[in-house]
């Protein structure tokens, strides 16, 4: 269960890790391996899902911008847009080849994949 207030607005994103990501016709995509935090922009910019394998073995991961995701209304999983097939034809990478140091270059490629708008480009106020 999640946990949060202000309705599902606000959500403590330690409680996101593990969580389920479902698609709208219930098929299980996996779950939420990691939050990546923006520390300049002050957002989270995108989850970790990691998807198949067994034991940690074999699995892939995938970056989802972090507004495709919706917290279902029971609050026991989240809700992405894709097909199985559109999750699998997503950029992606096995678990040892992660880049350990996430670009914006990379980041351009995932959220232009999925369809959302490249948030870093917009002009900011402080």
């Amino acid at each position: 269960m999640i946990r949060g207030g202000e309705g599902s607005r606000l959500v403590p994103a330690g409680d996101l890790i593990g969580t389920k990501v479902k698609n709208f016709e219930n098929e299980d995509l996996g779950r939420i391996k990691d939050v990546i935090i923006d520390m300049e922009y002050g957002a989270a910019s995108y989850a970790i899902l990691t998807h198949g394998g067994f034991l940690g073995m074999g699995e892939k991961l995938y970056a989802v911008p972090f507004q495709a995701l919706d917290l279902n209304p029971e609050r026991d999983s989240l809700t992405l847009d894709v097909s199985m097939q559109r999750l699998h034809d997503a950029p992606g990478f096995v678990t040892e080849n992660w880049p350990e140091t996430p670009s914006y270059e990379y980041l351009t490629d995932v959220y232009n994949y999925f369809g959302y708008e490249l948030y870093w480009l917009e002009p900011r106020e402080k």
